[in-house]
């Protein structure tokens, strides 16, 4: 355990160095731009003859190389205490790629205000406004593709097994089995998740069962905990039983706490664990209440805008291969171009969507036959579906069957980003916490087409959907967009 410690505080000062000498470098591009530009604009000048037209005097700029070398470190120095407030160190904190650049850029901001604030307010050091601001935009570049590049270095290996420790999830109950499953999905850290304790053995000899059928063991009871962290190499638990007492809880933690070992605790309302809560501080305690979903009327609007100038401009642009795919569906068997199909929009209401046609005419007469051979909770999709088409395999695997769905966004009728909207047969197998889902406009892609795809269970997907309701922002719809082009491009998870 104190090796792996050691281990995290070198990778957090390895990090912190080469942030700070990023930051150095940042400054000093930007001081080399300023007198670079100087030359090229003086050069310009004498070679046009504008020189002596103008009169012009010649100008001697002093190149004041330590005072600049003075503001580099105080502007290292500003950057790494900002990347400190905003805990840029906390390693394990990483969520996304476009979420480190974001990060990179929030810090750069914030480091260039104190920066200015210190330099011109206290006059302390006087340097160039152009090198403050193009010292930003270099930080921006060179601190977020670093932090980027880390962060892809991280996952690869944690997705290969390469980890500082192990997790074990205690409470194998219907909160621990859903945050299995979440780590197994969507989580890198999904190869050091070892099993579940669990104070209650009956019938989890065999292992638990988490979902479509993946399992995993059960390693015994609480009072073996911490001979199975010391045993199996564990650094994190995860303590998942929301219906525990407190004494209990407090005596686990104790216990953890006791060996350094890292636990993280599922809050106690799982159920809505989709929604944005909100802290209330009265006193020494913290409160919790529900945030309603940010998509009000206003950030509608700027929703709506978005919708009809990419759908406009992306239709006018790939219309080329509208014709080209038109052609080739018609080549390769009879019926139509467009496949319409009801489905269920927000607020319940009924809208066709416009699909290019990857199936055989009589595709959903087929589809009563292979459903009896099919188990599934309420969609229907299936490997290997023998109703697809030659061509419409390969509008799937790409995603282009989905292009004419930028007519229903043209028209109102859906948004780029939001929940797949539903057949009203799938609607009415719904359970009443599904319903959520209808609360905001439905989309050609969302979070479960960039996180899985065809390879999540419905429930899965529901859940995605309405975190992705709960949670909404324009930088969430950014990220959707920007994710789904890789994930459209492997192919991976389509069918």
């Amino acid at each position: 355990m104190k090796r792996k410690r050691q281990a995290q505080l070198t990778t957090k000062i390895l990090v912190w160095v080469v942030d700070f000498l990023l930051f150095y470098l940042a400054m000093f591009l930007a001081y080399e731009l300023r007198f670079l530009l100087s030359d090229i604009l003086y050069s310009l000048v004498q070679n046009l003859g504008i020189h002596d037209i103008l009169h012009i005097p010649d100008v001697f700029i002093p190149v004041r190389i330590y005072t600049y070398i003075k503001a580099s470190v105080l502007y290292s120095a500003i950057m790494t205490l900002v990347s400190l407030h905003f805990r840029a160190y906390d390693l394990e904190q990483r969520s996304s790629r476009l979420d480190e650049f974001a990060n990179a850029a929030k810090i750069a901001i914030f480091g260039l205000i104190i920066t200015i604030g210190i330099c011109y307010f206290f006059k302390w050091i006087k340097i160039s406004r152009f090198i403050v601001l193009w010292s930003m935009m270099f930080t921006i570049i060179l601190v977020g593709g670093w932090r980027v590049l880390l962060y892809s270095i991280n996952t690869f290996l944690l997705q290969r097994g390469y980890n500082l420790g192990n997790i074990i999830i205690y409470g194998a109950g219907k909160a621990g089995k859903l945050l299995a499953s979440e780590i197994l999905l969507f989580s890198p850290h999904a190869k050091a998740l070892q099993g579940f304790v669990d104070d209650d053995p009956k019938g989890k000899g065999k292992g638990i069962t988490i979902y479509q059928g993946k399992k995993l063991p059960y390693l015994g009871k609480g009072g073996r905990l911490i001979s199975l962290c010391e045993k199996m190499d564990v650094s994190q638990v995860f303590i998942a039983m929301p219906s525990i007492s407190h004494d209990k809880l407090l005596k686990i933690i104790t216990i953890l706490r006791k060996n350094e070992i890292t636990f993280r605790i599922m809050p106690d309302v799982f159920e809505v664990i989709s929604f944005k809560v909100k802290p209330y501080q009265i006193g020494s305690i913290t409160l919790y209440s529900l945030v309603g979903s940010r998509l009000n009327w206003f950030f509608r609007s700027i929703k709506r805008l978005a919708d009809f100038s990419i759908s406009s401009i992306t239709i006018a642009v790939t219309s080329p291969i509208w014709l080209i795919i038109a052609l080739a569906i018609k080549l390769d068997s009879p019926g139509p171009v467009f496949f319409r199909q009801e489905r269920v929009g927000e607020g319940n209401k009924i809208f066709r969507i416009f699909k290019f046609r990857s199936m055989q005419q009589n595709a959903e007469a087929m589809k009563e036959h292979l459903k009896r051979l099919k188990k599934d909770e309420v969609l229907f999709k299936q490997k290997d579906d023998p109703r697809i088409t030659r061509v419409g395999r390969f509008l799937r695997k790409t995603s282009l069957d989905e292009l004419p769905q930028l007519l229903n966004v043209l028209l109102g009728h859906m948004s780029i980003i939001g929940p797949r909207p539903l057949t009203p047969k799938e609607v009415e197998r719904f359970k009443p916490w599904h319903y959520r889902r209808l609360q905001a406009p439905q989309g050609i892609t969302g979070l479960p087409q960039v996180r899985g795809r065809s390879e999540l269970s419905f429930d899965e997907i529901i859940k995605l959907d309405l975190f992705y309701i709960e949670n909404w922002s324009l930088w969430l719809d950014i990220k959707i967009l920007l994710m789904t082009l890789p994930s459209v491009f492997t192919m991976k998870g389509a069918y």
